[in-house]
């Protein structure tokens, strides 16, 4: 296996150092199978994918796993972190992504806490789990120009933001479905959804959106099913009427109001459900709308 003769401090071209010691050229994390090292690289060109390195009163570097959108996993590259010790690899640090990237020193994962699993943005500004590496030096290293770790995507200042999307994008959100009756309610409330906008659209009623919604202080943003901007209706689809499902809707609806002026709210059902749930719908004015027959009815709860 090759030998490792870069010191700390050394600045290499990051071709060149991935034409002698192997692995991938691009992103952050590069095992090799041609020498017995993983290199890792940091820099603040990683904030736009919620990468936020650095580092902590613990004493160690906390480095954010790779993987742009969704949750990450660990395999592939985090794999390859997660088991240096086992695989005998050395993690080499290098501060840079790209071109001329400086050598800062070998690190080894925290034996008792290796890493940890927190929320950050994707390059999206949607927020997800990305795994967060605690990596202790080994020898000397170089750290100049090495930040203290940070979330800077939390900013109790922020303004909220309201915006429409398009209602296909449902896939902004991540649905954890892991129960046979959710994933099957998750689905009738989809058929459900795009039953009723053929319907309008048949009618020749204007084109229906979503609302994406980012309260102030807040890095995760909140998703309608649908809204009509021409009568500033929000609607919470749900493919059941059960009261855990239509309690729901209404906490989500009344969150949504407010950050709408003016706005009217509806639930979207299979059918209409009993007395006592119309009846708390109704205190919050909260309308209903159904199928009925090719139709769709709403009324007031």
């Amino acid at each position: 296996m090759q030998g490792w003769d870069p010191v700390p401090g050394d600045i290499v071209k990051r071709t060149d150092l991935h034409r002698r010691y192997g692995g991938r050229r691009q992103g952050g994390i590069a095992p090799s199978s041609q020498s017995s090292n993983v290199l890792i690289f940091t820099g603040p060109a990683g904030h736009q994918y919620g990468y936020f390195d650095g580092w902590h009163d613990d004493g160690l570097f906390h480095y954010t796993g790779e993987g742009q959108k969704g949750d990450q996993q660990l395999r592939q590259g985090n794999r390859a972190l997660a088991e240096h010790l086992q695989n005998q690899n050395a993690i080499r640090l290098f501060r840079g992504v790209r071109g001329r990237v400086t050598y800062v020193g070998e690190f080894q994962i925290d034996s008792r806490r290796p890493y940890y699993v927190t929320d950050a943005p994707d390059v999206n500004g949607e927020i997800r789990k990305v795994i967060v590496f605690r990596l202790e030096p080994v020898g000397s290293i170089k750290s100049d120009g090495l930040p203290t770790a940070k979330e800077e995507w939390k900013s109790e200042s922020s303004k909220p933001d309201c915006s429409l999307i398009e209602p296909e994008n449902r896939a902004a959100e991540q649905f954890a479905a892991a129960a046979v009756e959710e994933r099957t309610a998750e689905r009738r409330e989809a058929e459900l959804i795009e039953t009723y906008r053929a319907y309008r659209q048949r009618q020749g009623f204007g084109a229906l959106k979503r609302l994406k919604i980012k309260p102030s202080g807040e890095a995760q943003s909140l998703y309608s099913d649908l809204y009509d901007p021409e009568t500033r209706l929000v609607i919470e689809a749900k493919g059941t009427v059960t009261r855990e499902a239509v309690r729901m809707a209404l906490g989500q609806l009344l969150d949504y109001r407010r950050f709408v002026d003016k706005s009217q709210l509806a639930i979207l059902l299979p059918e209409s459900p009993r007395k006592d749930l119309r009846d708390l719908l109704a205190i919050y004015h909260v309308s209903i709308i159904v199928p009925d027959g090719d139709a769709f009815v709403q009324s007031t709860a």
